[in-house]
């Protein structure tokens, strides 16, 4: 069998599994409910979790150029982004994807005759996997960026409004003092 077969044969495996250590990064109660919780609107995360990582597969066995690996990962990286300043949590789910690809690469490659042929095919998917990753680190630093830039404005905005208000109270300190 060739490796896009066994991806493509070992798909729902594969995301069962990477779904699960993704989720298993969270405290138990939302783990649970990441796990559980059907409905796309009471759970958004989880389907989040669910397209990065089906569309993270699904540019792995089409081998397109990269370009929509962004696309793919893009949602799970903002909420990854707001909910651990750590990069290594936040983009701990390519690795995950990795390893769990690479288990069942060598499951079928150590159940057939072409088991060299598996291995050679996944280190060149490996490459891509390293590729993925960069453009989610890429994602990673533009959000935390666009966090920082807001945090910032936030601060900036209350700084104005205090001094505003204690200018106003200067000045009717100040009244009071002539009277």
């Amino acid at each position: 069998m060739e490796l896009i077969e066994v991806l493509r044969t070992k798909k729902g495996a594969i995301l069962t599994r990477c779904f699960d250590l993704v989720a298993g990064t969270y405290p138990r109660e939302t783990a649970s409910f990441l796990k559980n919780e059907a409905d796309s609107f009471s759970n958004p995360v989880g389907r989040a979790i669910r397209e990065a990582l089906e569309g993270l597969l699904r540019e792995l066995i089409e081998a397109g150029s990269g370009g929509d690996f962004r696309q793919a990962l893009e949602g799970l990286i903002r909420i990854r982004a707001v909910q651990t300043p750590l990069a290594s949590e936040a983009l701990a789910f390519v690795g995950f994807l990795r390893k769990v690809i690479r288990d069942e690469v060598e499951a079928e490659a150590a159940g057939t005759g072409a088991g060299d042929r598996l291995r050679q095919a996944y280190l060149k998917l490996e490459d891509r996997i390293e590729e993925a990753m960069l453009v989610a680190c890429d994602l990673y630093v533009e959000s935390r960026q666009k966090i920082d830039e807001v945090r910032i404005k936030e601060v900036k905005a209350r700084e104005e409004r205090l001094s505003r208000l204690l200018r106003a109270v200067q000045g009717r300190s100040g009244e009071k003092d002539e009277g």
